[in-house]
C-alpha cells in the first residue's frame, strides 16, 4: 500500500542511524503529482548541519532524477548520478540509488542505468536521520507531493545492473534479503518488517489502496486487470501500484 504525502508537511522519519550510509543501495517506487523540486528519500545529520545523501527530482516534467551525496553547503547536484527525463508526473517509477563511499554514485530508473558520478564528497559527521518524502536538515525541504511504495535499504551493499533489473521486476525481499536493514511495504501506518526500526508518521500522511498479489504474476496489464484492485484513488485507477507475484508495483 503506498503512502500518500501532501508536498508540504508530511513525511516518514527514522531517527536511528543506519549501519552504513557511506556505502548503501536504496530501492523505491515513486509517484509524483506536481512539477517542482522534490525529494523522495534522504539521510542527514542530526542538528543544524547542512549535508545529505538522497534521491531528488528536478522541477521538470519529465524530471531529472539525482542520486546525490551533498557535503555541507554544496548543491544537491554537485556530486550526483543523473538520469535525465526519468520521472514523469502521475506515473509509477522505480528508482534504485547506489552510493559507494565518497567517490561513486549511480542511479537506475525502471532498470536502466543513468550517468554515474565520481566527484569526491566526504562527510565529517554521521548521517543519522532518514526521511521518506523530503530532504531532511535543509531549507527548503523539497517535500514529496505524491506517493512512495516498497522502500528498501541495503547498507553496505553496492548494487549494479543485475539487482536493478531484479528490483524493477520483483520484490526487494528477493534481492539479498539477509542484508536488508529496513523494508517498508507501506501496507499500514508505522510498520517495518526487517530491522530494529521505528518509523514515525509526521503530520499524518495517508495510506491508500490495496497491496494486491496479481494472479498472473509480473508483469501485469493494468487495463486488462482492472478488477484486481477495485479501489479508486487519484494515483492509479485501481487504487494502488499493482503488486505482481514478485511483489513490485507495476
Amino acid at each position: 500500500m503506498p503512502v500518500l504525502l501532501n508536498g508540504s508537511t508530511q513525511y516518514l522519519l527514522e531517527t536511528t542511524e543506519l549501519s552504513n550510509t557511506d556505502v548503501m543501495s536504496v530501492s523505491l517506487w515513486a509517484y509524483r503529482e506536481t512539477t517542482s523540486n522534490q525529494a523522495c528519500f534522504s539521510v542527514s545529520p542530526s542538528g543544524s548541519h547542512s549535508g545529505q545523501t538522497g534521491i531528488w527530482c528536478s522541477s521538470d516534467n519529465p524530471a531529472t532524477v539525482y542520486v546525490f551525496r551533498r557535503p555541507t553547503n554544496a548543491s544537491v547536484s554537485a556530486a550526483a548520478a543523473v538520469y535525465s527525463s526519468g520521472l514523469s508526473n502521475n506515473t509509477w517509477t522505480h528508482i534504485l540509488g547506489v552510493w559507494n563511499a565518497d567517490t561513486l554514485r549511480q542511479v537506475y530508473v525502471n532498470g536502466v542505468a543513468g550517468t554515474s558520478d565520481s566527484t569526491a564528497a566526504r562527510y565529517d559527521e554521521a548521517l543519522v536521520n532518514m526521511d521518506v518524502g523530503r530532504l531532511g536538515d535543509h531549507t527548503p525541504n523539497y517535500y514529496w507531493d505524491g506517493s512512495v511504495a516498497e522502500l528498501a535499504v541495503w547498507p553496505g551493499e553496492v548494487f549494479g545492473q543485475d539487482e536493478a533489473d531484479a528490483l524493477y521486476r520483483g520484490s526487494p525481499l528477493l534481492v539479498k534479503p539477509d542484508k536488508i536493514e529496513i523494508y517498508l511495504p507501506l501496507q499500514r501506518s508505522g510498520i517495518d518488517f526487517i530491522g530494529p526500526r521505528t518509523i514515525s508518521d509526521v503530520a499524518s500522511p495517508t495510506y491508500t489502496g490495496e497491496h494486491v498479489l496479481a494472479p498472473l504474476g509480473w508483469p501485469i496489464n493494468v487495463t486488462r486487470d482492472a478488477a484486481v484492485g477495485g479501489v479508486t484513488n487519484p494515483h492509479n485507477p485501481f487504487g494502488h501500484p499493482l503488486i505482481g507475484a514478485f511483489g513490485g508495483p507495476v
